[in-house]
């Protein structure tokens, strides 16, 4: 602008030569009219001086994480960025309340689920029902799988790492492929709970099916039918014996061996039913897991189904 001077080194603004030349001819008493301009534009500056210091330090202190801060002078206090921007409150404590948030928690750490939006990338592996895409974690909608330290029993008794063995199920399932997941909702730990597809197959559902996983019922119902399928097959944890993950985390595990059966192993199970039938289950049969041995009422083990059948036992239907 021509009325701006300049310092000699160009490095900012240094006078106003019109407004310094308006003053002295105010206090001189000349003020010809063809220099009115410079008087209105010099009162204008000088009120705009005045003004805006006041405007921008009338606050105390800077905005705290939830875009607001303490009025120190006035009283109260003010939000001008955030979900609360433009609102005033007595103290941040009532702020705090209508967020509904602890008080000693400065904001959300994530945005509700109904704004999420779907999630595409390469993911790693955390465990048989949790994955990640960079810093956000996605726990598999629907489904359990056992813990990565959980282990369970096969059909002759001996035990095997059955949550590392989901985990890399899951590893394997994806593979390098890339993965879109359908959120869902958020949990308590702030994971993101989604329906997750490889190849527009569902992961969830192949999870369950496959036996790697159970049917969340707590959560919902959408893969009960998956894992009738894997019960009715013996596939994966339905091979043996297993504590359901959601079990294992509250401290509960597999009965000792020798509680359940006896030192030679020998794993067919000779059930009698309440009715008196004498029926033995074999091993991957749909209700031998469930199955419990009481020698005190007559109940035994056989090493073979020919040493079952001569006993007087049959072969279960399932």
């Amino acid at each position: 602008m021509p009325w701006l001077g300049y310092d000699a080194r160009g490095t900012g603004v240094k006078t106003v030569p019109f407004l310094s030349t308006a003053i002295l001819r105010y206090r001189s008493g000349m003020a010809p009219s063809e220099h009115w301009y410079q008087f209105a534009f010099a009162a204008l500056l000088v009120g705009l001086v005045a003004v805006l210091p006041l405007q921008a330090f009338a606050h105390g202190g800077g905005l705290d994480g939830l875009g607001c801060h303490q009025n120190r002078k006035a009283g109260g206090y003010h939000c001008h960025r955030g979900p609360l921007a433009g609102q005033h409150f007595s103290a941040k404590p009532e702020a705090l309340k209508k967020l509904q948030l602890p008080s000693r928690q400065a904001a959300p750490s994530a945005p509700p689920s109904d704004q999420l939006g779907e999630l595409t990338g390469k993911p790693s592996i955390t465990d048989g029902d949790t994955i990640r895409m960079g810093k956000t974690r996605i726990r598999l909608h629907g489904i359990d799988a056992p813990e990565s330290k959980q282990s369970c029993r096969d059909g002759e008794g001996k035990k095997w790492a059955c949550g590392r063995e989901a985990t890399f199920r899951l590893a394997n399932l994806i593979g390098k492929n890339w993965v879109t997941c359908e959120p869902k909702d958020l949990d308590r730990y702030k994971r993101v709970v989604a329906v997750c597809f490889v190849g527009g197959k569902d992961i969830n559902a192949l999870m369950v099916r496959d036996g790697w996983a159970l049917a969340y019922r707590q959560y919902s119902k959408d893969y009960v039918s998956d894992e009738n399928t894997a019960k009715e097959a013996g596939l994966g944890l339905w091979r043996g014996e297993f504590t359901p993950p959601w079990e294992w985390r509250r401290g509960k595990r597999l009965a000792g061996s020798a509680a359940d059966r006896p030192k030679n192993a020998c794993p067919i199970k000779g059930n009698i039913s309440r009715k008196g039938a004498h029926i033995y289950h074999v091993p991957g049969g749909q209700y031998y897991t469930r199955t419990r041995i009481d020698t005190g009422k007559g109940e035994r083990w056989f090493c073979s189904e020919a040493e079952a059948r001569e006993a007087g036992w049959r072969r279960a239907g399932r």
